[in-house]
């Protein structure tokens, strides 16, 4: 855990060195895997999926789960099913079928019926043209078993793919193999999330509304608006000093805070201070509640890596 601690320091600490976007401060943070207890885990058996699709959904399964890194190494030790009771934390198999269904129907078009000696359309006509729907299912039942036997996730979503063709048609409908290929990777990819944390990157932009302020601090308050651009940490110390002078002042205790989180963890406890101030001026400001809410899904990552660490 540390080492991913240390690679978000570098993010931020790199701000420094590269300008900002337009009137935005950039937020490093992690989101939290939606299942605490796969987070936790650290080593995974994968049996081989049955049903149609099983040999293809397995390689895809395994193969994400081998590419999450958070510090440079694997998150999971993948471990095939011939392991199995030799030091897995939790076993993950399932099945995978792929199927398909036609819906034929008819669709009026507008078509050329004559046409002069250079190809010109002369005169149209509405025609009846013969015309499938054709939808393929994949449907996977996923299911991720603790040795000890406690079923600790499950997913029996399907994925599905529809495309609709007529005769005349100058694109032909691709083929059931790569639609079905297509719709594994999806699933893939849609499991990702439910595993481990992932890092975040956020531009957010800064509240500019001087309203409020004397001419003085309204013009320290443009200023650190504008250094957003070149030199975040500049701007961020010219809001401070507005913001001792001015505390009940909502956008600029709202920028603040916003600094405090682009510092990542160290900044964490004085930007969810901050935030919290702000909606007590202003308890309909949402910003600052979604500020909190990034704060809120790093803690709980945070606490998912050291579960980890510590499984």
């Amino acid at each position: 855990m540390r080492s991913v601690i240390l690679l978000i320091a570098a993010q931020v600490s790199a701000l420094s060195a590269v300008p900002a976007r337009a009137e935005v401060l950039q937020v490093f943070g992690l989101n939290p895997a939606r299942n605490d207890r796969l987070a936790a885990l650290r080593s995974i058996v994968v049996d081989g999926f049955g049903g149609s699709e099983g040999a293809a959904v397995t390689i895809r399964v395994e193969d994400m789960l081998r590419a999450i890194s958070l510090d440079g190494g694997p998150y999971f030790r993948v471990l095939p099913a011939a392991t199995a009771g030799s030091g897995g934390d939790a076993l993950l198999r399932g099945t995978a079928d792929a199927d398909v269904q036609f819906q034929r129907y008819t669709e009026k078009r507008e078509t050329c019926a004559e046409k002069d000696g250079e190809g010109k359309c002369l005169r149209k006509e509405q025609r009846e043209f013969k015309c499938s729907r054709r939808r393929i299912t994949l449907q996977v039942s996923l299911r991720v078993v603790q040795a000890d036997g406690t079923l600790i996730h499950s997913d029996d979503a399907p994925e599905q793919a529809e495309h609709a063709s007529c005769e005349g048609d100058e694109q032909p409908p691709r083929s059931r193999g790569d639609v079905v290929r297509d719709l594994i990777a999806r699933y893939a990819d849609r499991l990702r999330p439910d595993f481990a944390p992932r890092f975040t990157d956020a531009a957010i932009r800064v509240d500019e509304n001087r309203k409020g302020l004397a001419k003085g601090d309204a013009d320290r308050f443009r200023q650190a608006v504008r250094l957003t651009k070149t030199d975040p940490r500049a701007a961020c110390a010219a809001w401070a000093g507005v913001g001792a002078a001015n505390p009940v002042h909502v956008p600029t205790q709202f920028n603040l805070a916003l600094c405090a989180e682009s510092q990542g963890e160290s900044g964490a406890q004085a930007a969810e201070a901050g935030y919290l101030k702000v909606l007590d001026l202003a308890p309909k400001y949402g910003a600052a509640a979604a500020g909190l809410g990034r704060l809120d899904r790093s803690a709980q990552a945070r606490a998912q890596l050291a579960a980890h660490a510590g499984a």
